[in-house]
């Protein structure tokens, strides 16, 4: 999948006119007459301009400028035998032949669509709009990670290890995929203790100042700048939400490592976005499964509570 590919779909998919009819009923401007124990149906009356449109069991639909722009023109005819077997239940529950009231048309010009129907609209604008986080992932899934740094960098913020285990002092760890998670040292409060990430090029540790600097105490109250940097921006001067690059955050039970990152208590917010491991190991039809484990978790967290240890999730 790549950008070249959706930027060449979209652009032959944008269409100003109505678009093609897809596998829709179609239906008058006004009643077709149909026999009712040998008698036709009264005509209702049309709205202006012969907007309005009745399916085949005298049902209204959406107005002809509507169904227009989102079908386009034509349809498939209904099965006959189909329509007088619903004509026939209708009359069962004694509901052919009511009398109705049809509704005011709406008259609203949509903005105009991108692919063929209703459906590949919303499923080409959602493949726009996340896939550079699915790049993302696949760059993930693809890439050989690099080795395990031997020796880990005691030092207050982000430190970057390369191939060879080379450390150096970084703000934020600049990838546009990164598996992130957090520690915490629970006998001390909610603050981060430490953090590490990988990507497909480097490995990365992060140490809180409150872990590295001694001090004889601290404050309970935490500041953004007791939070783990994280968000990488296109400039050094953003202010808006489009001036972040978009990242992705995968982590086992994320919304915990989530809650410890600075840039999400901007007002602005970021581009960055989480993919959860967690669903996806617990199968959606064994409620057993997810229950066990959802107990595990619980007595985990509740033992590392009680010995005072360093917990997470």
């Amino acid at each position: 999948m790549s950008r070249l590919l959706w930027k060449k779909v979209a652009g032959a998919k944008v269409a100003s006119g109505p678009v093609p009819a897809t596998g829709r009923w179609v239906s008058s401007s006004v009643l077709d007459p149909v026999p009712s124990d040998g008698q036709p149906q009264s005509q209702m009356p049309s709205s202006e301009n012969g907007q309005l449109r009745l399916n085949p069991l005298h049902i209204q639909m959406l107005s002809r400028g509507l169904h227009e722009q989102i079908f386009g023109c034509g349809g498939d005819v209904p099965d006959e035998a189909a329509v007088q077997r619903s004509i026939e239940h209708l009359r069962k529950h004694g509901l052919w032949g009511q009398p109705t009231t049809p509704l005011p048309d709406v008259q609203l010009r949509l903005p105009r669509l991108f692919g063929g129907n209703l459906d590949q609209h919303f499923r080409l604008l959602a493949q726009k709009q996340s896939l550079p986080y699915l790049e993302a992932a696949a760059s993930l899934s693809e890439a050989q990670l690099p080795p395990q740094p031997r020796k880990w960098v005691w030092a207050e913020g982000w430190t970057r290890y390369g191939p060879e285990g080379e450390a150096e002092p970084v703000a934020i760890p600049e990838e546009r995929a990164l598996v992130f998670d957090v520690e915490v040292c629970l006998a001390e409060g909610t603050c981060p203790t430490l953090a590490v990430a990988i990507s497909p090029s480097a490995w990365y540790s992060w140490c809180s100042r409150r872990l590295v600097e001694e001090r004889y105490s601290w404050t309970s109250q935490l500041s953004p700048a007791d939070l783990i940097p994280l968000g990488v921006s296109a400039s050094a001067s953003s202010s808006t939400q489009q001036d972040w690059q978009e990242q992705l955050v995968v982590g086992h039970n994320v919304s915990f490592d989530r809650a410890h990152i600075r840039e999400q208590y901007l007002i602005q917010g970021s581009r960055m976005r989480f993919l959860d491991t967690g669903p996806a190991q617990k199968s959606p039809s064994n409620g057993r499964h997810s229950s066990v484990c959802s107990e595990q978790d619980t007595n985990i967290s509740a033992g590392c509570m009680t010995r005072g240890t360093v917990g997470h999730k």
